[in-house]
């Protein structure tokens, strides 16, 4: 496509890129659902998908304004269009007030495009946005991605014109949350308080190559600092043990029963990119104050129930196996722990300070690693909460900056 769209025009470029632009609209109807998420499952390749799609769509309405007579515009088709418009509010709404992009599947740090040659956090996403609104052209996609503008103009010089009339992205919002069904991406902001909740397919229709064991886990950002976090995916082929590691349930917040893994894979190089979908993760409930979910991974139903208010998060882990009982909260790299037995504990990053609370269980500090970046890992502290009970119920408060 690139190619085509930058040789001279005749029978072999025209071949290609006719050929090229068939194929595009395909695969976004293929891989992209209704709502304009990726359906891989990640954050991270909607990231790279989205980029592919949103440069190419400006190139192939600029070669064509070379002659006026053309209205590439026109010829786009509807759907098309529809899911275009929604691919950059599905990053504006994957993103905590952090300004991090909730870390939900594979990440290999994948760029289409990179514009500036400098080091940057890959999970800021704010320049994809930014690419699109050289078509869209939305005040808040401009004041989201603000510091990006070279982008949002670069797509603008592609195309050549003034860009796409705007559609309406809103629907995602539903009684206080942003909701991504087809992804299983549900997020609210309240207070100070700012929590993802993933809750969905493992994608690419059942195959789950880029999905983690990640069912009902959550990323808390609390005044604006990113504090519980995804670990993210650090490598794929070179080290497999880690490979697994990364994408294991107990690598994710939410609740792991004797070490019991949500979804399986096939063992060897077979199953790195390929995991069963056997948890059929689903939402109970979501209003204003409560989310509820379930999944049968283990065997049994687990739930999860959250409540969100102004300065605190409460939640509730529902299973009835028997066994051990290990919710995990991986923190972001230096997070600072301070256990207070039996059931509190003060974690303070970056001056803000949270306690967590519980009187189903006792805490416990690990050793363990997030990878913001493929290849990438970064020793932080990892509570667990473990309890042999039915309910398990904890409590994190937000506490003021020191």
């Amino acid at each position: 496509f690139w190619a085509a769209a930058h040789l001279p025009e005749g029978k072999e470029a025209d071949g290609w890129f006719s050929f090229a632009i068939r194929e595009l609209v395909k695969e976004v109807s293929f891989q992209f659902h209704a709502e304009g998420s990726n359906f891989e499952a990640s954050t991270s390749y909607h990231r790279l998908s989205a980029e592919m799609v949103v440069y190419a769509t400006a190139l192939y309405i600029g070669r064509e304004e070379r002659d006026a007579n053309h209205d590439m515009l026109s010829r786009i088709p509807e759907d098309y269009l529809r899911r275009f418009q929604k691919m950059p509010q599905f990053t504006l709404n994957a993103t905590l007030s952090s300004g991090l992009v909730a870390q939900i599947g594979d990440n290999d740090s994948g760029r289409f495009f990179k514009l500036f040659p400098v080091e940057e956090n890959l999970l800021d996403h704010r320049h994809l946005v930014a690419a699109f609104n050289g078509l869209l052209d939305r005040s808040d996609f401009g004041a989201f991605a603000k510091g990006f503008e070279a982008e949002t103009e670069l797509i603008h010089q592609l195309a050549r014109k003034e860009g796409i009339v705007p559609g309406d992205a809103s629907s995602a919002r539903v009684k206080d949350w942003v909701v991504y069904p087809e992804f299983g991406l549900y997020h609210r902001q309240k207070g100070v308080l700012d929590v993802i909740v993933r809750c969905g397919p493992v994608g690419q229709k059942g195959n789950g190559g880029h999905a983690h064991n990640d069912q009902l886990s959550f990323e808390l950002s609390v005044e604006g600092v990113s504090l519980i976090v995804d670990p993210g995916t650090y490598l794929y082929t070179p080290l497999p043990e880690q490979r697994n590691l990364f994408r294991s349930t107990d690598m994710h917040n939410t609740m792991v029963v004797d070490g019991k893994e949500q979804n399986a894979w096939e063992p060897g190089p077979a199953g790195l990119f390929q995991m069963k979908e056997r948890s059929n993760a689903r939402v109970i409930q979501f209003d204003q104050k409560t989310f509820v979910g379930e999944h049968n991974g283990f065997g049994a139903t687990v739930r999860r129930i959250l409540n969100l208010k102004e300065d605190r998060l409460e939640g509730t882990d529902e299973c009835d196996l028997p066994g051990q009982k290990s919710i995990y909260f991986h923190l972001a790299p230096g997070s600072r722990v301070q256990l207070y037995p039996p059931g509190e504990v003060e974690v303070n990053l970056d001056g803000v300070f949270v306690k967590l609370t519980s009187k189903d269980g006792r805490w416990e500090m690990e050793n363990g690693f997030v990878s913001k970046a493929y290849g990438e890992k970064e020793p932080a502290p990892v509570l667990v909460l473990k309890s042999t009970s039915k309910s398990v119920t904890w409590k994190i408060q937000n506490r003021t900056r020191s």
